[in-house]
């Protein structure tokens, strides 16, 4: 029996540029200082207002990359960050991101 499946594409709107980073060795070292200090690289060149972060498998390594980001601008705009907090809110729109 074949089955169809119909996909409707809506609209796509380009609203500006953005630069890629493709970046495979984070979360592939073998120690943690290395993996720590590949994400640091990767947030100093992406951190700016227009970034799109995804993993291989959109959570894990994406949802840290986000909880970092997210916790940079807390501390900026409230001088402190509830981490356990930050993570359940990133869990509530992707489910499983940032493993234990």
């Amino acid at each position: 029996m074949n089955k169809m499946i119909d996909i409707l594409l809506i609209s796509v709107i380009i609203v500006d540029q953005m630069d890629v980073y493709h970046s495979l060795p984070w979360g592939k070292q073998n120690t943690l200082a290395k993996a720590a200090n590949t994400l640091l690289k990767i947030f100093l060149m992406v951190s700016d207002d227009k970034t799109l972060i995804h993993c291989h498998a959109g959570g894990d390594r994406t949802g840290v990359l986000l909880a970092l980001d997210f916790a940079v601008h807390q501390l900026k705009n409230l001088q402190t960050v509830n981490v356990e907090a930050l993570i359940e809110k990133i869990r509530q729109q992707r489910p499983g991101a940032v493993m234990n």
